[in-house]
């Protein structure tokens, strides 16, 4: 009996932090979201806040794609006021946009959301390097809590033009955050990229958990 309580106990306090972990990697994506990003997916209903960006009176040059029988659903809208990272930008555009997975061992292939946030620094060395630091800071910031955090490096002729981290946990179906930078050879295009991941079940926003099956959300989200 005192055996079968202490494995009880210890499942109960191993669930604990399972869960306390995840809530972890979840909080620090709602903190960048609530930092970088004017609208939360996760808030309020996928529908309303799709609503609310696509007609945000900040944006311009604004381009939309709804779902047909041939294509995913994307948005793209440009900000010239909302600028919300630590260097100067000319403008900055916000991403949401539709993704297939791949196919799993059913044969159904997933659908997950991108929403994406990137800030375009002016041309020059300077600005290379500012988003470069952006990119550094970023991580550290946000690193705790994710188990998982990869970084690559793009360059010719042992030169850097551009990182991309991956944070991550374990066994998610997904990468839920990734953050990247990248500069042109000539200098003159100087990017930092904040990517969050999200999954919407039943009208809802959701980052992926361990273990967890998503369903197919309704096209009629996005009308």
């Amino acid at each position: 009996m005192r055996n079968k309580q202490e494995k009880l106990i210890a499942r109960g306090i191993a669930i604990i932090l399972l869960l306390s972990v995840q809530h972890l990697h979840a909080q620090r994506i709602l903190d960048i979201t609530k930092k970088y990003y004017r609208y939360d997916p996760f808030k309020s209903s996928f529908g309303f806040f799709v609503q609310h960006l696509t007609n945000d009176p900040a944006l311009q040059d604004k381009t939309i794609s709804k779902i047909t029988d041939s294509t995913l659903y994307f948005f793209e809208g440009t900000y010239k006021s909302h600028a919300p990272f630590s260097f100067k930008t000319q403008k900055t555009k916000v991403v949401l946009a539709e993704r297939e997975q791949p196919a799993d061992s059913s044969g159904t292939g997933k659908s997950i959301l991108l929403y994406q946030m990137a800030g375009y620094a002016p041309a020059g060395a300077g600005s290379k390097k500012m988003v470069e630091e952006e990119f550094k800071k970023f991580i550290r910031k946000y690193k705790d809590g994710f188990s998982e955090v990869t970084t690559r490096k793009f360059e010719s002729r042992n030169n850097a033009h551009g990182e991309i981290c991956e944070f991550n946990k374990g066994a998610l179906p997904f990468a839920p955050l990734t953050v990247a930078w990248s500069s042109d050879k000539a200098g003159t295009e100087n990017i930092f990229v904040i990517t969050i991941r999200f999954v919407v079940i039943e009208n809802r926003a959701y980052l992926p958990f361990l273990n967890q099956e998503w369903i197919p959300r309704n096209n009629a989200d996005f009308e």
